[in-house]
């Protein structure tokens, strides 16, 4: 906590002494009947400045020179709007703001696991990417793509010297020997992901096809920018997708986000 910010961090533990940043849900508070949330994406996973963020209601845009590949062909049925008094009034952001709040730390991590947890094989990025397709309408529904921080003092808290972020030297070791290269060879799992989401959508919320857009080519995959792509931390080519669809020269890859 710093101010009226608070910045809740997702991370996974690399070994018993390393963790790596995934994203941080970012919350600000500019008075008791305005605050507001984004969801940032860690520079080493996601690139600089990929933010995400509910559909605030009115006519004020983040970042307006931002369009979305996807703005023609996924086209919800309807815009969910939120405002910033609602999102003020969430049970958990009440929660986090009163006096005696102590921020929580998991107690879960390296070596340290719940009883009912199993170990499991990360998914490719392609079958990742597959299986999120469905949800597109639902998503865009309820979130968009922004790269303005709504607190500008908040990256140099977090990235600056001393700043909170873990990374995670083993992650950038790995990324530099190119290990995350085989976790984009698998283009024909997209259907495979597809088929295993496609009944878990209702129908009216689904897109309306399978797509027809070409899938990107593993030359365009082995080309991402550093960033760009998803992360593996195994031998076996089965790396979690974790990309944010930017494929080559930063421009979005197809049907992904």
């Amino acid at each position: 906590m710093k101010d009226n910010v608070h910045s809740i961090t997702l991370k996974v533990g690399l070994d018993k002494s390393e963790d790596q940043d995934i994203a941080v849900f970012v919350v600000t508070r500019e008075s008791e009947k305005k605050v507001y949330v984004q969801v940032v994406g860690d520079e080493d996973l996601y690139g600089k400045n990929y933010i995400i963020e509910p559909n605030y209601e009115g006519n004020e845009r983040p970042n307006p020179g931002f369009q979305s590949e996807f703005a023609e062909e996924y086209i919800p049925a309807a815009k969910n709007n939120i405002t910033y008094v609602e999102v003020a009034n969430w049970p958990i952001v009440q929660y986090i703001y009163v006096p005696a709040y102590n921020p929580w730390v998991s107690n879960w991590g390296w070596n340290r696991y719940p009883q009912w947890w199993r170990p499991w094989r990360p998914y490719s990025w392609h079958w990742y990417a597959g299986f999120h397709y469905n949800y597109f309408n639902i998503y865009f529904g309820y979130y968009r793509r922004t790269n303005v921080y709504r607190n500008p003092g908040w990256y140099k808290w977090h990235y600056g010297n001393n700043g909170w972020r873990s990374r995670s030297p083993i992650y950038v070791n790995r990324y530099q020997q190119g290990y995350f290269r085989t976790t984009y060879s698998r283009p024909q799992s997209f259907s495979v992901g597809y088929r295993v989401s496609r009944e878990r959508v209702p129908v009216n919320m689904r897109p309306a096809v399978y797509p027809t857009r070409p899938m990107p080519s593993n030359r365009e995959m082995r080309q991402e920018p550093h960033g760009r792509g998803s992360r593996e931390f195994n031998n076996n080519g089965r790396g979690r997708g974790n990309g944010n669809g930017r494929g080559k020269d930063n421009r979005a890859s197809r049907h992904y986000n």
